[in-house]
């Protein structure tokens, strides 16, 4: 049988257990996740719009091409 009636409460970033200890937690930092996504952000942009200009450069080859039957 467990008698033990103890309480884990979390205030902030401290972590306590009635009639107990407490240990602070770190805080989370996603400041460089953040600055991760939004590089990837750039570069996707930045590669969709080479692809766009490849598909154009593409069209302009393709449309400029005559095809004469002798």
């Amino acid at each position: 049988v467990d008698n033990d009636n103890q309480t884990l409460t979390l205030e902030d970033h401290t972590l306590s257990i009635s009639e107990g200890n407490a240990v602070t937690l770190p805080k989370y930092d996603d400041s460089a996740l953040k600055t991760n996504v939004e590089e990837l952000k750039t570069k996707d942009t930045e590669l969709t719009n080479e692809i766009n200009t490849l598909k154009a450069k593409t069209d302009n080859f393709v449309s400029g091409v005559a095809v004469n039957k002798e």
